[in-house]
């Protein structure tokens, strides 16, 4: 009896397996969406001008403390992100249509001006000659006094000019804000850097069962915050890459806003003789299919020898 309990076992292992994958898969998903959640709430609120730095800050410390060390985030920490994030949005909304206001008004000032001091420099003048040709049979007795400095302030070239400045200053805040954030040609950085985080002394000769550190280096130059997942696997001359469907032996997660940078250690050892490929691949979060999409990959050629 207890040998057919045993065989039944047998059998059954492969199923218990699949269902333990299958639940820890449906467990890990809902776990990404509320992540993926998160971030798209701190990119909204950065889309609407609002400073997401400490948001960014929380979000990265809840994922290194969680999902970096093969732990699920709590859902109530996230909904505080969340909730802040859409604080900010609002906020930063109410900013923006009084910014425009303001600005509307002070280019309608500007053209009012612009508009009398046209008034005062051509019409004036046009008339002003019209009238002398008019006048220009006539006698005029002119009576020399001592002039008098006039006032700058009443002085219609000095207000021309004051104007242009004016257009000038504000043609280049509505520039600097309608074009903030904006990148020509947004993209994600990936790289492989050595022990001395520089493009040099990479461990490409090892022995078997010892530990090499390398420096992943990822940078956000998309214009807007950026979600990040970095897998590193272990291949061999004939595995298939960009991407590769090997499992990975590490996964990282991280948030960058624009324009920064990362740095992140990786320790890996191989057990085997052989010429293998480290292989680290860079995927970002799409809010459209609401995964992680491939982006980028780099690799490095490592020997593994007998000690």
């Amino acid at each position: 009896m207890l040998r057919v309990l045993n065989l039944n076992l047998a059998h059954r292992a492969p199923l218990v397996f699949a269902l333990t994958v299958t639940i820890i898969a449906l467990c890990a998903q809902p776990c990404l969406d509320d992540l993926g959640f998160t971030y798209l709430s701190i990119v909204k609120a950065n889309q609407a001008g609002a400073n997401t730095t400490s948001l960014m800050s929380q979000l990265n410390y809840v994922i290194n403390s969680t999902l970096n060390r093969g732990k699920w985030p709590s859902p109530e920490r996230l909904a505080e992100i969340r909730e802040e994030a859409a604080r900010l949005a609002s906020l930063a909304h109410r900013l923006a249509f009084w910014y425009k206001l303001i600005l509307a008004l002070a280019f309608g000032s500007i053209v009012l001006l612009l508009a009398l001091a046209y008034y005062s420099l051509i019409v004036k003048g046009a008339i002003w000659k019209i009238w002398l040709r008019m006048r220009e049979n006539h006698l005029l007795r002119v009576r020399k006094e001592r002039a008098h400095r006039s006032s700058m302030l009443l002085d219609d070239e000095v207000r021309a000019v004051l104007a242009a400045i004016l257009v000038i200053i504000l043609i280049f805040a509505a520039t600097q804000y309608f074009t903030a954030g904006r990148v020509a040609e947004p993209f994600s950085e990936l790289g492989l850097l050595g022990r001395n985080k520089k493009l040099a002394d990479y461990p490409s000769n090892l022995t078997v069962g010892e530990t090499a550190m390398v420096y992943i280096y990822v940078g956000n130059l998309m214009g807007r915050p950026m979600l990040y997942r970095i897998d590193a696997k272990l291949g061999n001359e004939s595995s298939p890459v960009n991407p590769s469907p090997l499992s990975p032996f590490w996964t990282y997660y991280l948030v960058l806003e624009h324009n920064s940078s990362s740095i992140i250690p990786l320790n890996f050892s191989v057990n085997r003789t052989g010429v293998y490929r480290l292989i680290v691949e860079l995927w970002a979060y799409n809010e459209t299919v609401g995964d992680f999409q491939y982006n980028n990959w780099v690799h490095l050629w490592v020997n593994v020898s007998s000690p």
